[in-house]
C-alpha cells in the first residue's frame, strides 16, 4: 500500500478511536514558531562541522534524505541491502522464512535481549550460492520487502512523488509496484544520486566513538551467477540518516497455543510480509488475523483463489476511521468475519484442559477446525538491530519525566523510537536523525520536508533546541490532529510544524534559502477524488483477477 506507516491501532479502534481534536492552522503555525524562536536564543551546538553523511536506506525517505543533503553541500553515501532502489515498492522472491513465533510469556526485555546476542556473521568473503549461503542472504543480509505481486498504491499519483519531480499528467490514479519502483529509480537518477548509491550493502552495526565519529560496520554481498563476492567493511561519518522505514521485521500476537500449533503444523503460519501470489491459496481455507491495511488487502486477493476466507479481527468493523473504513469498503462479502482470537486450540468438553489439535477457538467461543492456511497481518516491530547494546527499553534506565537525552543512545521499543525531537533527530545525539518514521500516516511528499529540515539544520541554516528543551518539547507535544489522519488538511498542519520552524530560522541564519512552501492549495480536491475513485479501482482489479482465474481454470481442465 502506498500509505507508508501503520494504519490506526487495533487497540484505538476497539476504544472507539483515539483523540479526534484538530488544531487550528494559526495554532500550528503559531506554536511552532514559539518554539522556533526559543531554539534561536538558546540553540544546540554541535561539536563538530557536520560533512560527511551516511543515508541507510534507498526508499522514498532515504531518497529525499540524499537529494536534500546533496543539494546543501554535503558528501553523502547511501546504503541499500536490496539489489534496487525503491524500499518496500522492489518485489522480490523468496520470501523471508525465519519467522519468530512468540510466546505468551515473552516481555519486551526478553525481546531486545535476544536480538542484542543475535548476530548473523557473513559467510566467507569468496563463496558460493549454497543453499546455506542463499538462507543467509534472504533472512539476514537483504530479507525480501512486504511486496506482493498484486500490490497497487491506495493514494492518489499526485501525492505520491515529490513535488520537484511530479509524476506525468496522464499517470493513473492509482499504480502497480512496478510503476512506483521505476519511479522511485528515475527519481534517483534525476538527482544525480546514483554514483553515491551502494546497494546489496547492509549496515551490520553503528556506533558513535570518541574521535566524535560514528564507525559503521558495513557488509556487501554480490550474487554472480554461482558465485557469491562478500566483504565486509568500515566507514565513518559526521552524521547518519536512518530511512529503513517501518516494514522491516514482521510481528505476531503472543498467543495462546501458537507456539505448539506452529509446532504441530509447520509451514501453516505465515505474516503478511510472505505473502507473494494469490495463486498459493488455491482451494485452501484461509484464515487472515488483523483487521487493518494489510489484513484487507491479503483477504480479498486470496478469497480470489481460495475456498473460504475467514479474517479475525478485534472491535467493529465500521469505526468511523476515515482511511480504515475506506479500505474495509472494499472488502469482499465472501470474506467471513470473525472476532478476536481466544487461542490456537480446542477445549477438551470432558476435562477443559486445552488441546492442540489444528482447531482455533475465537472470543465469541466458536471454533474453526478446517483451516489449512493462518497469514498474520499484525504489523511489524521496530529493532534498529544495529545499535546492538546502544538501546534500552523505555523505563529501562530513565523515566519519561526525566532528561530523555540522558544514556543509553537509543530508547526505543517495538514500535517507535521515543528520545526524538519532531521524529526526526536522537535527542542524545542529534547527528543521528530518522527518515520516513512519523507518529502518524502521511503521504510521501512529507519526506522531502523531514529531508530539508536535516539539511538545514546540518548546515546551520536553522538550529535545534538546547537538549533540555527538545526534551521539554518533546513531551509537552500533542498531535496536530489525529494520527490516522490523511487529507489536504492534516499534511499540511504537520507540514507547517517543519517549515514554519525552517522559514523563522531562514531569515535570522540563511537568507539565502528559499522560502519553503507547503503542499498547494490545488491539491486539496486529489484526496477526495482519490477516495472516491479508489473503490472503483479496486473491484475492477478484482473483476480482472476472477476472470483470469477462470481463464486459466478452462485451459487447464
Amino acid at each position: 500500500m502506498v500509505v507508508p506507516l501503520s494504519a490506526p491501532r487495533e487497540e484505538d479502534i476497539s476504544n472507539g478511536g483515539p483523540d479526534m481534536s484538530v488544531k487550528s492552522l494559526d495554532q500550528v503555525v503559531e506554536e511552532t514558531v514559539a518554539e522556533a524562536m526559543e531554539a534561536l536564543e538558546d540553540p544546540y551546538r554541535f561539536a563538530h562541522p557536520i560533512k560527511r553523511v551516511a543515508i541507510i536506506g534507498a526508499g522514498p525517505s532515504g531518497l529525499a534524505a540524499a537529494k536534500c543533503l546533496l543539494q546543501q553541500g554535503f558528501e553523502i553515501q547511501l546504503y541499500e541491502r536490496n539489489t534496487r532502489v525503491g524500499g518496500n515498492w522492489v518485489y522480490s522472491e523468496p520470501a523471508q522464512s525465519n519467522l519468530h513465533i512468540p510466546s505468551p510469556t515473552e516481555t519486551p526485555a526478553e525481546w531486545l535481549d535476544r536480538d542484542k546476542k543475535r548476530r548473523s556473521p557473513p559467510p566467507d568473503s569468496c563463496a558460493k550460492c549454497t543453499p546455506e549461503v542463499l538462507q543467509w542472504l534472504h533472512n539476514h543480509h537483504h530479507p525480501s520487502t512486504a511486496c506482493y505481486q498484486h500490490l497497487t498504491t491506495n493514494t492518489a499519483s499526485p501525492i505520491l512523488g515529490s513535488f520537484d519531480y511530479p509524476w506525468p499528467k496522464d499517470t493513473p490514479y492509482f499504480l502497480s509496484h512496478r510503476d512506483v519502483q521505476a519511479y522511485l529509480q528515475n527519481y534517483a537518477t534525476h538527482f544525480g544520486l546514483d554514483p553515491w548509491i551502494h546497494l546489496s550493502t547492509r549496515l551490520d552495526n553503528v556506533v558513535k566513538k570518541e574521535d566524535g565519529k560514528w564507525h559503521l560496520t558495513l557488509t556487501e554481498a554480490i550474487q554472480d551467477g554461482d558465485a557469491m563476492s562478500i566483504k565486509q567493511y568500515d566507514e565513518t561519518f559526521d552524521a547518519v540518516v536512518i530511512a529503513t522505514g517501518q516494514f522491516q521485521d514482521p510481528t505476531l500476537p503472543p498467543l495462546h497455543g501458537l507456539v505448539e500449533y506452529n509446532a504441530h503444523f509447520p509451514g501453516r503460519i505465515t505474516h503478511s510480509k510472505q505473502f507473494r501470489r494469490n495463486e498459493d491459496f488455491k482451494d485452501k481455507t484461509v484464515l487472515v488475523v488483523g483487521g487493518r491495511i494489510s489484513a484487507v488487502d491479503v483477504s480479498r486477493l486470496v478469497s480470489i483463489e481460495a475456498k473460504k476466507v475467514y479474517m479475525s479481527y478485534r472491535g467493529p468493523f465500521i469505526t468511523n476511521i476515515g482511511i480504515l473504513d475506506l479500505v474495509r469498503s472494499a472488502l469482499p462479502s465472501t470474506v467471513i468475519h470473525k472476532p478476536g482470537i481466544e487461542g490456537f486450540w480446542v477445549k477438551d468438553p470432558n476435562t477443559g484442559e486445552h488441546v492442540v489439535n489444528g482447531s482455533i477457538t475465537f472470543k465469541d467461543g466458536t471454533v474453526l477446525d478446517d483451516i489449512d492456511a493462518v497469514v498474520f497481518a499484525t504489523g511489524y516491530q521496530m529493532k534498529h538491530s544495529y545499535f546492538g547494546q546502544a538501546r534500552a527499553l523505555p523505563g529501562a534506565h530513565y523515566d519519561a519525566k526525566d532528561d530523555v537525552s540522558a544514556s543509553p543512545l537509543v530508547v526505543m521499543d517495538q514500535t517507535k523510537v521515543h528520545n526524538t525531537y519532531k521524529d526526526i533527530f536522537l535527542i542524545s545525539d542529534p547527528t543521528m536523525a530518522f527518515a520516513g518514521a512519523p507518529k502518524h500516516v502521511t503521504t510521501t511528499p512529507f519526506f522531502e520536508y523531514q529531508a530539508q529540515t536535516m539539511a538545514r539544520v546540518w548546515a546551520q541554516k536553522a538550529y535545534l533546541p538546547s537538549p533540555a528543551n527538545m526534551t521539554r518539547f518533546s513531551l509537552q507535544r500533542t498531535q496536530v490532529c489525529p494520527a490516522f489522519q490523511l487529507d489536504h488538511e492534516s499534511e499540511t498542519l504537520r507540514t507547517q510544524t517543519l517549515i514554519s520552524w525552517l522559514n523563522t530560522h531562514a531569515t535570522e541564519l540563511a537568507l539565502d534559502e528559499p522560502v519553503l512552501e507547503g503542499q498547494p492549495e490545488s491539491l486539496a480536491p486529489v484526496y477526495e477524488k482519490g477516495a472516491a475513485l479508489w473503490p472503483q479501482f479496486i473491484k475492477q482489479q478484482q473483476e480482472n483477477m476472477a476472470a483470469e482465474k477462470k481463464k486459466r481454470d478452462s485451459l487447464g481442465a
